[in-house]
């Protein structure tokens, strides 16, 4: 057995906890997904095609089946979603919704290595097995990003955690820690970073505009998306109401606060931000046509390699 059992806390998650995600929409069907509850169980034992997730990355942008953009980074950094922490989802899922509804692009994956490097917790000699990998802004590029106000998780999200068959599409859990290599702090290099200061311009822009990490977590809220689930239709082309990948129902104003209150501090009313990008407002440098191509090849690359993926994606993005 992996020393994994006195990290981890008791199942608190029962059939009830992920039927309310199902009904909330974060969660598909229990057929579809293959959820289940291992409520009190000490440690997850999954079985063939099951994996672990804690529950309170879904409140944060996760989505099933996991997008290729999210899956990329796992793969890139040889981390596991379990190693992650909601605070890392967090800055994931805005980062997304950044590039896809404000920038007008695909998810950049050299932008985020610019901005965010992965630490080890609590300390990189011994990361643990239970969010051991947590992203965060570097303090040489913070100042060109935006100040993301993070809400302390409550400190039971370690103990909310439950089975997913695999339909998530993520890597199974090794039940090993992290490993810390030199890949969790290293920026993009010269030839890596052609585009990159054209899109920090373009973010400053955005920012003089008024908009905020507020701003981009309840644009997403709002649409009904999550960032980090594969979407049919990219956010750049999001079709209002008909979007296939809209969760259930439309949200009040005080229900979006309330959800944006879960992971960030300091929301007390709807963020001001500029237009984004739609079907009905694409990007200039977006068409149907260029997004098919795009997606086509990805998924063929995705079942290669994720790391190709990743790289060559924003190679297209150039």
């Amino acid at each position: 057995m992996p020393d994994q059992a006195c990290e981890w806390m008791p199942s608190v998650v029962e059939d009830t906890n992920l039927q309310e995600l199902v009904d909330r929409g974060f969660l598909p069907c229990k057929e579809f997904a293959r959820w289940k509850s291992v409520y009190q169980q000490a440690f997850p034992s999954e079985g063939t095609g099951e994996t672990t997730v804690y529950a309170s990355f879904f409140e944060r942008g996760l989505g099933l089946p996991a997008s290729k953009f999210l899956r990329g980074l796992l793969h890139f950094y040889n981390i596991e979603l379990v190693h992650l922490t909601p605070n890392g989802i967090t800055h994931i899922a805005l980062f997304v919704h950044l590039c896809e509804a404000f920038l007008g692009i695909d998810p950049h994956f050299q932008l985020f290595r610019y901005f965010f490097r992965l630490k080890p917790n609590p300390k990189s000699a011994n990361p643990s097995v239970c969010g051991g990998a947590g992203f965060q802004l570097r303090q040489s590029t913070k100042k060109h990003y935006f100040d993301v106000p993070l809400k302390d998780p409550v400190r039971t999200w370690r103990s909310e955690w439950f089975v997913i068959g695999d339909m998530a599409q993520l890597l199974v859990r090794s039940g090993h820690k992290p490993v810390c290599t030199a890949k969790w702090n290293s920026p993009p290099n010269q030839k890596e970073s052609i585009r990159i200061e054209e899109l920090v311009e373009k973010i400053a822009n955005l920012k003089d505009q008024g908009l905020t990490a507020a701003g981009i977590a309840w644009s997403f809220i709002k649409r009904r998306i999550q960032p980090l689930q594969e979407r049919s239709v990219p956010g750049y082309l999001y079709k209002g109401p008909e979007d296939p990948s809209r969760l259930k129902e439309d949200l009040t104003h005080d229900e979006i606060l309330e959800r944006v209150g879960k992971f960030l501090t300091g929301v007390h009313s709807e963020p001001k931000t500029p237009p984004e990008y739609s079907a009905t407002n694409s990007p200039p440098s977006v068409s149907p046509l260029t997004c098919h191509c795009l997606f086509s090849f990805a998924n063929l690359v995705i079942h290669v390699d994720s790391e190709i993926f990743l790289l060559l994606a924003s190679l297209l993005l150039l």
